[in-house]
């Protein structure tokens, strides 16, 4: 699914990365988009993709909100821009 999903974010223009490894844990991605200046992080699960939803995490600050998938390119481009 994370592959799917980081081919969305291409498709909207947006650069992505995910993990190769077979079952990363969470943390481990956060520290390395902290360690790698990456601003943002998407993080889902199938609570928030039965919703229609995904958490759009600022790596520096820890804050999250609920994003809907179809607001999500634009949200994050919009956040890159201020």
């Amino acid at each position: 699914m994370a592959f799917e999903n980081s081919k969305f974010l291409c498709v909207i223009s947006l650069k992505a990365e995910h993990s190769y490894k077979l079952n990363p844990k969470l943390l481990v991605k956060l520290q390395y988009g902290e360690e790698n200046q990456i601003p943002f992080a998407v993080v889902f699960g199938d609570s928030e993709l039965s919703k229609g939803v995904v958490k759009l995490r600022e790596v520096s600050t820890r804050k999250e909100e609920e994003i809907t998938l179809a607001e999500l390119g634009n949200e994050i481009k919009k956040r890159l821009n201020n």
